[in-house]
């Protein structure tokens, strides 16, 4: 049985797996976070999840909710984020403090090697073994 976009990004996302990141994002995708807004590219959200991990060692990410449009071009994400602050983030350093976080994602799902515009555009999702 093949794996869901949802389900691979989860996992990419949880083991900080670059490759797989590289992937489901176009390489014009835009990302908009809090610590930073309208940056280009997967070398961005590579080097902020690197950072995320280094910073919160044993975070677990869990998958609440996927949504995807009938053509598979679009697709929602609702999921949470468990951590525990033991390194330096961001140049600030560790405060020892745990908590989680539940997001709400969008992306907008393009062809492998197809120029896209729009935020988060990712690659078409491809079907991987269980």
């Amino acid at each position: 049985m093949s794996e869901t976009f949802g389900v691979r990004y989860i996992k990419a996302l949880a083991a900080a797996d670059h490759d797989t990141l590289d992937e489901l994002y176009a390489d014009d995708v835009v990302f908009y976070t809090p610590f930073r807004r309208g940056v280009t590219g997967p070398a961005f959200i590579q080097a902020f999840i690197a950072a995320f991990h280094q910073a919160h060692p044993g975070l677990t990410v869990t998958l609440h909710d996927e949504f995807a449009d009938a053509g598979g071009d679009r697709v929602a994400l609702r999921f949470s984020i468990r951590w525990h602050n033991t390194g330096p983030f961001l140049g600030l350093p560790p405060t020892g403090a745990q908590g989680w976080r539940a997001r709400s994602t969008r992306s907008a799902c393009a062809p492998a090697g197809s120029s896209s515009s729009g935020s988060a555009t990712t690659r078409s999702p491809s079907p991987a073994s269980s």
